[in-house]
């Protein structure tokens, strides 16, 4: 495999994208050689002081001084992934978390350096000053410490969380409902990386908050949405409606408008497509994907 600073280095070319660039550098990060654990820094895991049925694990904080709503929320993720009845369950989970997201963020990484260099994203962007230093400097073999110093596009309105999203939905797998299980899975893994490294770093703490919340947010979606949604909209009144009729007008026409220009492009995918249509929209990427592909489901 080539290696990381010339993979980077290449894609700073005048060149144009296509199909086969893009399974090109999807295949580098799949390919990545990483190792990652499941090791927190902030909390240990042990039996409850008071004993839970059915609960094996539990995890307490180092420090005494953690907040008692980081405990909470840190545990709740534990037992998103399995942590209170099957303890090594979540390890594996935590650990596969991380080796997907290293992944993910790579293949981001890759993707930006082109897109921004060769110009195809939009004109007058540079890449941020000290970018590819950062990026080169990373030791990209250890996903435990890509992990705890997320990336996060910086010329679309994303966040880390919706990268590990976007590689793991779309990985090739017949059954949906399992591939949702497992996004769901791989969000709440990171998001306890996170918020381990929020409450061993508190210089860092907001950012990695942020994205916590993200992860949690997408990870809920994956496991609940459909079902809230549909209790949600048995509920909702008819002013409730009325008054949400100007913001669906609204976003009719960020969605006619995304589908105009992507019939009148020539995307390798809609993931793509959605990457590079969102901010001429003003719409999240995760969105404007949904649109492109249904094009023709209601707007909520």
């Amino acid at each position: 495999m080539t290696s990381i600073s010339s993979l980077i280095e290449q894609q700073q070319t005048t060149e144009k994208a296509d199909q086969e660039w893009y399974a090109f550098i999807h295949n580098q990060a799949a390919a990545l050689n990483l190792s990652a654990t499941s090791g927190l820094r902030a909390f240990n895991e042990a039996e409850p002081a008071q004993a839970e049925q059915g609960v094996k694990a539990i995890l307490y904080p180092v420090d005494c001084n953690t907040p008692g709503q980081i405990v909470n929320l840190a545990n709740q993720l534990w037992s998103h992934c399995g942590g209170a009845n099957d303890p090594t369950q979540a390890r594996l989970i935590i650990e596969e978390s991380r080796l997907q997201y290293a992944r993910a963020a790579f293949d981001s990484v890759l993707f930006q350096v082109r897109m921004i260099s060769s110009g195809e994203y939009q004109e007058n962007i540079a890449l941020p000053p000290g970018f590819l230093d950062d990026v080169k400097s990373r030791e990209w073999r250890n996903a435990d410490d890509i992990c705890r110093r997320p990336i996060s596009p910086f010329w679309v309105r994303e966040s880390a969380a919706d990268l590990l999203e976007y590689w793991c939905a779309s990985q090739e797998d017949s059954n949906s409902s399992k591939k949702d299980s497992h996004v769901a899975q791989m969000l709440s893994g990171i998001a306890l990386t996170w918020i381990d490294e929020a409450a061993h770093n508190p210089a860092e703490s907001l950012t990695l908050m942020a994205e916590v919340t993200e992860a949690m947010l997408i990870a809920d979606f994956y496991s609940n949405w459909l079902k809230h949604r549909t209790d949600v909209a048995k509920t909702k009144s008819d002013h409730g409606r009325k008054m949400a009729d100007a913001s669906h007008m609204a976003n009719r026409a960020k969605r006619d408008k995304a589908i105009e220009i992507y019939k009148s492009g020539n995307f390798p995918s809609k993931n793509r497509a959605a990457e590079l249509i969102a901010p001429q929209v003003g719409a999240a990427v995760r969105t404007v994907r949904d649109w492109l592909s249904h094009p023709k489901d209601p707007v909520e």
